[in-house]
């Protein structure tokens, strides 16, 4: 079962309770009294709530009626009236109307903190139903007080210096928008004088074609005088048509007089104004044809052939007598055409010359025209704003545009919380309050001891000083554990040889066990005893935990492999822990057969046979690994550390090995040196030293 499920400890709790009793308690004392001082002199206040409707002005949009015309405009009156409703002025007015609580007649009151402290916290508008401004043009002025009946009052006082204000605003917004629209209009009045005396110039200058010049301004339509001009061209082409048609009648005419010939071979529309010549050119043609007719059947001398040539004679010569005469009667028609035509073309360029002039001055009378017109509008448009404003003015004074739909209700019941709520809820904080006191600073259920800071009862002890360390039973009276216990040092110790946990503390000292000194060694032959190994259950939790610490006094390089620890206990004095050198090897080591002596008896070089040959080829490896690394790292090295590693890797295990003492024994159990039985224990005797164990596996 996992620590996550085991049962709550009850005894402990209710004995702790019971133990910090005074603690919690005298909590829930101090916070009840609290509690009852807060409620006996603290006020109860009743609140007074009044509807009131807000609408706009009619002014200038009677089609409205008075409503807003956006949502938009409705929440920024409404917010301007929560801003009003708190003003200094108006609750100060409200205040003075009312009168003080006990009924004095105080010419101070109401003092300044006094109206701001009730403006800030005892009046408010509110929206209807917890919605916000701008959904209805209904809203709630509401207001606090010690007694019901002074709640109602300071609501409807609220109220009218409300509207008041509100009149007052407006009336002073009124005036000076009339004052403002007043001298706009003044302003416009003179840029329409000015530009109008200008505008009447141009027309005085062209009176005659004044028409003509407007005309001219617009965008659609013509004026007289390009109307005139249009007919004058009209009448100018058709006089000098009719004027051409009499001239080349008179020409066929003047020559038709010399040969009649020339009249025949001529068409009919020339002729068609003159009867009289078209017919004898007619019986002309009509001889010639008889005479032509006869001279085939008769001879010369024939009568009718001569009578008939006569005849044709005859016309011949009345028609140019008729042509010589129509010539002579033709020279006043002529006369008249050509002095028609002269004049429609004098009249012509009169009429161009008249539109050019009024071309030149168009665009000026066009732009001083078209500024009147604005200048106009922009003067009704004063009047007509200056005219809403005049009305507004005199509105404010007399019309309200807050209106109340009812009188203030007042609530039954005090507002808050009330005095014996007040007492329970403080009695219940404390009551959390010290229990949470007593939980922070009481130990727990299996807590033993406590570290020497305030960190330490927080958030529990460090990593370091959380492994196994010495019991301080095992210590004798007098001995001071943290002594320097370094090789070479004689201690006064008679800690005997027990089979104990490697000591782990926060100090390098403190992970070095005791040493007897030489005087006090026992008799027993040299032992090592290894340390006890852990449960592969508390090695699985320890590895959760933490990933380095997989067994117990793991090395940072090698967290699964196992490693030894011995203590001397022979001739030199000195006992340090030792453990096998890191490898990096990743599998884990195989359990040794010998398990731990008990801590009465004195282990010797036998009881650990078993584990060290059980240990002896992955020591061996640990071994080759470490002088390969070492090899192959000297090789970069400065020249005097090469030198002193190939005098190293010279040298023979024989010459290395010692002759006699504990190391020869295990020496000769495991074939290691004596030097480097010495670094392996150098390297793994003190696991929580990580600058010891970067120094030696570099």
């Amino acid at each position: 079962m996992t620590d996550s499920s085991a049962p709550l400890p009850w005894k402990h709790i209710s004995k702790t309770l019971t133990q910090y009793a005074p603690l919690w308690g005298g909590t829930v004392v101090l916070f009840t009294v609290f509690g009852i001082g807060y409620a006996l002199f603290s006020s109860d206040y009743w609140s007074a709530s009044q509807p009131l409707v807000l609408r706009d002005e009619a002014t200038g949009s009677v089609e409205r009626l008075g409503r807003f015309g956006s949502q938009t405009q409705m929440k920024a009156a409404q917010e301007t009236i929560l801003e009003m409703a708190t003003n200094y002025e108006v609750v100060a007015e409200a205040l003075r109307a009312i009168g003080p609580e006990d009924g004095s007649d105080d010419p101070q009151w109401p003092s300044s903190s006094l109206v701001r402290g009730i403006a800030n916290h005892h009046v408010n508008v509110r929206a209807p139903q917890g919605s916000e401004f701008g959904n209805t043009e209904v809203v709630y002025l509401q207001t606090q007080a010690t007694t019901p009946e002074r709640a109602a009052k300071l609501c409807q006082a609220v109220y009218e210096s409300l509207a008041h204000r509100l009149r007052t605003v407006r009336q002073l917004r009124a005036d000076s928008i009339v004052e403002e629209l007043r001298q706009a209009r003044e302003l416009a009045a003179e840029k329409l004088a000015d530009v109008t005396s200008e505008l009447k110039e141009i027309e005085i200058a062209f009176g005659s074609d004044l028409a003509d010049l407007r005309s001219l301004s617009e965008t659609f339509g013509d004026g007289g005088g390009r109307r005139l001009l249009d007919e004058t061209l009209r009448e100018q082409q058709a006089a000098e048509l009719e004027l051409e048609q009499l001239e080349s009648l008179h020409q066929l005419l003047v020559a038709g007089r010399e040969d009649p010939q020339k009249l025949l071979v001529s068409g009919g529309d020339l002729l068609s104004a003159q009867p009289s010549l078209l017919r004898m050119k007619d019986g002309l043609i009509q001889a010639q044809l008889e005479s032509s007719q006869l001279s085939g059947r008769y001879t010369d001398v024939h009568p009718r052939l001569r009578a008939a040539i006569e005849t044709e004679n005859e016309i011949r010569q009345k028609l140019q007598k008729e042509t010589g005469a129509v010539v002579d009667a033709m020279q006043p028609q002529l006369t008249l055409g050509r002095d028609k035509v002269k004049r429609l073309q004098q009249k012509q360029q009169r009429l161009t010359e008249r539109l050019d002039r009024l071309a030149h001055v168009r665009a000026d009378y066009a732009h001083l025209a078209s500024e009147v017109k604005h200048r106009t509008d922009l003067l009704a448009q004063a009047d007509k704003a200056l005219t809403e404003a005049q009305a507004s003015s005199a509105s404010s004074t007399s019309v309200n545009l807050l209106a109340e739909l009812g009188p203030p209700v007042v609530s039954d019941s005090p507002i808050g919380t009330s005095g014996s709520i007040l007492t329970i809820g403080s009695a219940t904080a404390g009551l959390l309050f010290g229990l949470g006191a007593v939980f922070l600073v009481a130990p727990g259920p299996n807590t033993t001891g406590r570290g020497r800071r305030w960190s330490d009862i927080i958030s529990g002890r460090r990593a370091t000083d959380r492994g196994g360390s010495v019991s301080a039973s095992a210590v004798p009276p007098g001995v001071d554990r943290r002594a320097n216990r370094s090789p070479g040092t004689p201690q006064q110790s008679d800690v005997p040889a027990t089979v104990m946990p490697m000591p782990v503390g926060r100090r390098a000292s403190d992970q070095i066990a005791p040493n007897n000194p030489p005087s006090q060694q026992p008799a027993a032959p040299p032992a090592f005893a290894p340390a006890p190994l852990k449960s592969d259950a508390a090695q699985s939790r320890a590895i959760d935990t933490n990933p380095t610490a997989s067994v117990p006094n793991a090395s940072p390089t090698n967290p699964k492999l196992p490693p030894l620890v011995y203590r001397d206990t022979t001739a030199t004095g000195n006992s340090a822990p030792a453990e096998t050198p890191p490898s990096n090897e990743t599998t884990p080591p195989s359990k040794p057969e010998a398990t731990p002596s008990s801590p009465k008896e004195t282990p010797t070089v036998r009881n650990i046979q078993p584990v060290i040959a059980s240990r002896k080829p992955k020591l061996h490896e640990i071994w080759q690994e470490v002088q390969t690394k070492g090899a192959s790292k000297t090789d970069s090295k400065k020249p005097r550390r090469a030198k002193r590693s190939q005098t190293a890797e010279s040298a023979t295990p024989e010459e290395t090995a010692p002759k006699d003492g504990p190391l020869a024994d295990i020496h000769s159990t495991i074939s290691l040196d004596e030097p480097s039985l010495k670094r392996a224990m150098d390297v793994s005797a003190f696991p929580g030293d990580r600058r010891r164990h970067t120094r030696d596996d570099s």
